[in-house]
Order: C-alpha cells, then structure tokens, then sequence
C-alpha cells in the first residue's frame, strides 16, 4: 500500500507538471498558425479582393487541428448568415480556447480581429489587419520565449516535486 501511495505522489507531480508544458506548447504552436493564417488573410483581402467565407473556407482545408474546424464553423456561420461575422468569429475561438490552449492575451487579440474583420472595409481592414499581424507577432515572441524557458522548467519542477514528496514520505 506504502509503495502504491508513494508512486501516486511520484507520478501527480510528473503528470501536472509535463501537461503545463503540453499546454504552453500548444498555446505556442496554434499562435503561430493563427499568426500565418492572418498573414495569409491580409494577402487575400488586400490583394486579391477574396471574400472572407471563400478565406475561411480554403484554411480550413489545410486540416491543422482544431483550428480547421473553427475555420469551417466560421465559414459555415457566414455563408448561414443571421449572425455577425464578429459574433461568429469570436465564439468559435472561444469556444476552443482551452483546446487551443489560448490565455486572455491570445482571446483579446481574437476579438480586435473579430471587430476588424466584420466591422471594415478592405481599406480599412488592409490598414489595421498590419497592425493586427504587428501585435500577433509580438505576441509570438513572447510566447514563444516562454515556451522555451517554461515548458522545460514544468517537466523539471514537476520530477522535482515528486522526488521531493517520495523522499518526504519516505
């Protein structure tokens, strides 16, 4: 029973600490997606004039889980209509941020594109969607800063802390 009680201790610490990586790590990859995507958007819009369902709709073909769902739910929510695409755009990501492993700073971010993207015209969204990529990148940056110092630190503190409570209970 001891040996049962003393693994369990071991392997909690273990556990939460590899799955705070897991999360940083995916905050950090779906981040760097979103940042190509809207690159991608900026091009789309002000180049090519592509009408945001038909935008939403080619990204989500490129099946990158879970953001080609929210991208086909988008798409699906504009071409229904009776919704705004702020409305649409925005509770889609909301409703897999912790998939997605998306904090406060990553859901503002969704809401000034969700407030651009529907309440602009090209003019206006070519203007502030390069501020938008601006700040997804700095953004990035930092989390990808984080990425690299954490998610290492998480997996390390969390076989220290069950290392710790073994030889505690020893």
């Amino acid at each position: 029973m001891k040996i049962i009680l003393l693994s369990v201790l071991f392997i909690m610490p273990i556990a939460i600490g590899f799955h705070l990586s897991k999360k940083t790590e995916k905050c950090y990859k779906n981040l760097k997606y979103l940042n190509m995507c809207l690159e991608k958007i900026h091009i789309q819009i002000t180049q090519y004039l592509i009408p945001l369902g038909d935008i939403f709709y080619e990204l989500s073909k490129e099946e990158i889980k879970p953001m080609d769902e929210i991208f086909l739910s988008i798409c699906k929510g504009i071409e229904n209509g009776g919704q705004t695409f702020k409305y649409v755009f925005y509770s889609e990501f909301e409703l897999k941020k912790e998939t997605l492993g998306f904090a406060n700073e990553e859901m503002d971010l969704i809401k000034n594109i969700s407030e651009l993207m529907g309440s602009s015209n090209v003019t206006g969204q070519e203007k502030y969607l390069a501020g938008l990529i601006k700040s997804s990148e700095k953004l990035l940056t930092y989390r990808e800063e984080q990425y690299k110092t954490k998610a290492s630190s998480y997996k390390k503190l969390g076989i220290l802390a069950g290392a710790f409570l073994v030889i505690v209970f020893l």
